[in-house]
């Protein structure tokens, strides 16, 4: 059985290599969520450090996309 949040959080990923930061953002959100409704408190964090981790990245390229077309 796959976890109800898998496919959104693979959505977020080809959002991300087709270069629509914004969307795997919001995607992210939305993968955010329903990792925070788990069970399962090890899990729970176990995935929400790696999707910081991720919307970190996401945010900072957004930063550098945003002084890119600023300069």
């Amino acid at each position: 059985t796959e976890p109800p949040w898998l496919r959104t959080y693979t959505e977020v990923a080809i959002c991300e290599a087709k270069g629509d930061i914004e969307g795997a953002l919001k995607q992210l959100r939305t993968v955010e969520e329903l990792v925070l409704a788990l069970p399962d408190k090890m899990y729970r964090e176990r995935w929400q450090r790696s999707i910081v981790r991720w919307k970190s990245e996401l945010q900072s390229r957004t930063t550098s996309i945003e002084t890119d077309t600023t300069s």
